[in-house]
């Protein structure tokens, strides 16, 4: 009986020994487990303090743990962390490392990354080979012309156009310069005409997208095509050319001629040419103007003041049919024939975009129709021309949207706000950002510090949990 007693009492004190053990080594784990808690909650919360992506349901594609971040297409990001940039997808995966010093895009899928100075153009597609992707260039270019687009590439200040197999397609180094055919040009996209500005010994000329030299570098300055003629400079005088070189010669008057846009020019006269170049010219204190058609005649006098809302990138030259003109410091619009249509009574204009204008009259903003007439109300202190059927209004620094028929989708209640896109828009209340619908109803919370608007269902936001 004793023996029995005592083996009881001594598997009582294994058991006990046991579960002290086991407790022991349970609290050590638990005790680990712990830790790796708190270093991913502290990982957590430290990540949430930069820049990141959400969708339009406003959840979290990736955390905020970028310094920066910009959209370089609908599909790609670039993003800096330590002062080091790369790029991630929209759906937040790193698809290069973050080792450059800039990125940027220069096509569809086709970035341009910098390193110590030199750049490397990376495909994210197969259009470019190994190859290409892995040279290193001064600078890089995409080139848009019809049927097919060409890198431009600099090395040592000077110019060659590449194929989408990396192969050098022009007949013959060109000088550096700003190519006449901007990458980034929408509308000169919509305008492809197979012409790339080039320059060579201080002339600008043309070349095709084989490479072949179709217009000879003997001016002094040109435009871009947009479509089937340009302009160019030469010995003070200015040309209509061709896509063959052949020439108009225009009046002497002409001290500015601005690129061809729906098939009509703006002339300007009493600006000095002396410094002229792509991007702007030295004007006396009252320039005129007036517009040419392809042929060179002139269909609207040089009557007007001077505005640069037909300039080299716009497609501002009678936009819709009608074109913004101003005299004695009064806005209006005039048809082909030189006819007013609309009054010049406004103090400010914007060209016409779906068959509104935005106008300024009395230090109102608002907009009318073609006829003239008021569509939506002159009461605003300032506003944004419509996109996705809205427009941005403020009276008195506050913020809200209008559609086309003049109604406010929500009250005039924001500190801030941007444009619709996909569908949503970013608002700003008590220094917070958040989305609302095209209803008014809040969609993402407004609790982020900054955003971006929405590109194919991804936004940029910064949050800073304090």
């Amino acid at each position: 009986m004793k023996k029995v007693i005592a083996i009881s009492v001594l598997v009582v004190i294994m058991s006990i020994t046991v579960i002290k053990i086991c407790k022991f080594y349970r609290n050590e784990n638990d005790d680990k487990n712990k830790e790796l808690t708190v270093s991913a909650a502290n990982f957590k919360m430290q990540s949430y303090k930069g820049w990141g992506l959400v969708d339009i349901l406003g959840k979290n594609v990736t955390e905020c743990k970028y310094d920066n971040i910009y959209h370089l297409n609908d599909k790609f990001y670039a993003v800096k962390f330590k002062e080091k940039w790369g790029i991630i997808n929209n759906k937040g995966r790193e698809i290069t490392e973050l080792i450059y010093d800039d990125v940027e895009s220069i096509g569809e899928n086709i970035f341009k990354a910098v390193s110590k100075g030199t750049c490397k153009i990376i495909g994210l597609s197969d259009k470019y080979n190994i190859a290409l992707a892995k040279a290193g260039f001064d600078s890089c270019d995409l080139v848009s012309v019809y049927p097919s687009s060409l890198l431009r590439v600099e090395r040592n200040e000077q110019a060659d156009f590449l194929d989408d197999r990396g192969n050098i397609v022009s007949e013959r180094k060109y000088d550096k310069i700003d190519i006449l055919d901007i990458a980034y040009d929408a509308d000169f996209i919509s305008f492809s005409s197979g012409m790339i500005g080039v320059k060579l010994n201080l002339k600008y000329g043309f070349i095709d997208s084989t490479g072949k030299e179709v217009v000879k570098c003997k001016y002094d300055f040109a435009e871009a095509f947009k479509g089937d003629v340009t302009v160019a400079l030469k010995d003070k005088n200015w040309f209509i050319i061709d896509k063959k070189g052949n020439e108009i010669k225009l009046s002497k008057k002409y001290s500015r001629v601005t690129q061809f846009v729906n098939g009509i020019a703006e002339v300007i006269t009493n600006c000095s040419i002396d410094d002229i170049n792509y991007q702007n010219a030295i004007y006396t204190e009252k320039p005129t103007c007036g517009y040419i058609d392809k042929t060179g005649k002139e269909i609207v006098p040089l009557i007007y003041y001077y505005e640069c809302y037909a300039d080299a990138n716009s497609n501002a030259n009678f936009a819709e049919g009608l074109a913004l003109v101003c005299k004695n410091e009064k806005y209006g619009f005039i048809e082909k024939n030189g006819k007013h249509v609309i009054a010049l009574k406004y103090q400010e204009a914007q060209p016409f975009v779906d068959g509104l204008a935005l106008v300024k009259s009395n230090n109102k903003w608002g907009f009318i129709n073609k006829k003239g007439k008021e569509a939506i109300a002159i009461k605003y202190d300032s506003s944004t021309d419509f996109l996705e059927g809205f427009a941005v209004v403020e009276i008195n620094d506050k913020w809200g949207f209008v559609d086309k028929t003049g109604k406010e989708i929500t009250s005039i209640q924001y500190d801030d706000c941007t444009s619709f896109s996909n569908g949503l828009a970013a608002v700003k209340l008590n220094n917070k950002w958040g989305f609302i619908d095209k209803k008014g109803k809040v969609k993402i919370p407004i609790i982020y510090d900054e955003t971006r608007s929405f590109i194919n269902g991804v936004a940029c936001v910064k949050l800073i949990e304090e």
